[in-house]
């Protein structure tokens, strides 16, 4: 897949409690577009992907898509096909993208995710935030270009989210609580496991044999960063610039803020430098991913 542009839009404090993640995902959308040079009117597809209970649109008579329908109505993508996952894994969402739009013929698709938490317990310790992170693609034009590999971990989940009976914490309605082994001081969780390693080494063997060109920028995002495998592993063995996910972004929309750095900067980047590979963590399975991109 092409990345044509991405965005990220990170609340302050004080709004968070009344905003929607519809209204995160909006903002951001909109700013990946006008990166990507592309019309809403313009866009085949949209998926989202969000693991927040409530609070997705200031339209509760929409059933679903919970909330890839408001942002196609809000952003007036009138062509543009939708569907949402209730997920945690950006890679997931991009390689249904990039398949969707392989397989129907569509030439723009937009990835977007968004997190809405005001009525979640423990998210200050999670790892998780409010916010939104938007993605615009355009399939790979021949299987070559684009490849990517999922792994189980051999650990105990790294976060859960339990639904609770509808109460007040302090005056704010409470309907899920997190259980996370997020260090926030560390911003890492708590240890890497056993078959860290050999699935890492597996996956970006697997989707570097499956392109025709070389990688040389591995991206991943700061809670996977002090995994000895990747800070140390990955890059020896494979020859490239590990690169984590700024910290002052929460970890679910590092990669959104990293690729539209990416972008901005294409013009000088060097021919190598324009395929990546980016490794994403789905904390509740546990399952590391990962996908090649061009910039």
């Amino acid at each position: 897949m092409k990345i044509l542009g991405a965005a990220v839009a990170i609340p302050d404090s004080a709004t968070t409690a009344q905003s929607c993640a519809n209204d995160y995902a909006i903002k951001a959308a909109r700013q990946a577009l006008l990166q990507a040079g592309c019309l809403p009117s313009e866009l085949d597809l949209i998926v989202s992907l969000s693991i927040s209970p409530s609070r997705m649109a200031d339209a509760p008579t929409i059933a679903g898509p919970r909330l890839a329908h408001p942002v196609q109505r809000d952003l007036r993508a009138r062509h543009a096909a939708v569907f949402d996952l209730l997920d945690a894994d950006w890679t997931l969402a991009l390689d249904l993208a990039q398949s969707h739009c392989k397989q129907l013929g569509y030439r723009r698709a937009l990835v977007v995710r968004a997190e809405a938490l005001a009525d979640v317990e423990q998210v200050a310790t999670s790892g998780f935030a409010d916010g939104a992170g938007a993605i615009v693609l355009t399939p790979a034009g021949h299987d070559r270009v684009y490849a990517s590999r999922y792994a189980d971990l051999e650990s105990p989940p790294f976060a859960t989210l339990d639904a609770l009976p509808a109460r007040r914490v302090n005056g704010i309605l409470s309907l899920a609580r997190f259980e996370s082994r997020f260090d926030h001081a560390t911003g890492r969780f708590d240890a890497e496991p056993a078959n860290a390693a050999t699935a890492l080494r597996a996956m970006v063997d697997a989707v570097q044999s499956r392109i025709d060109r070389r990688v040389a920028t591995l991206f991943c995002e700061s809670w996977l960063s002090g995994w000895p495998s990747i800070v140390t592993g990955v890059g020896r063995d494979f020859h490239v610039d590990v690169v984590a996910g700024s910290t002052d972004i929460p970890n679910p929309f590092q990669l959104p803020a990293w690729l539209a750095s990416r972008v901005a900067h294409s013009r000088s980047l060097r021919d190598d430098e324009h395929t990546v590979v980016a490794m994403t963590l789905d904390p509740f399975r546990p399952r590391i991913a990962c996908s090649t991109m061009e910039i």
